[in-house]
């Protein structure tokens, strides 16, 4: 399934823009126009991904957190 696939690619993302001191990331709502993903089903995604990154290491720590669905 299509959220099995995306999950490990944005934590992927995730920790390179830690590694990179990055402020802010952004997960657009990739495939849900023209080829029909469910948005709702890529907002959990998005919003699943970065609750275990936060989670998973003291390191992962955000000082501002927003989630827009």
């Amino acid at each position: 399934e299509k959220i099995a696939e995306s999950q490990p690619k944005n934590l992927a993302y995730l920790k390179l823009a830690i590694l990179n001191e990055c402020r802010s990331i952004a997960f657009p709502c990739i495939s849900t126009g023209v080829f029909g993903f469910p948005k709702h089903k890529a907002a959990l995604i998005a919003i699943n991904t970065v609750d275990e990154f936060l989670k998973s290491s003291a390191k992962n720590s955000a000082d501002y957190l927003m989630k827009i669905v």
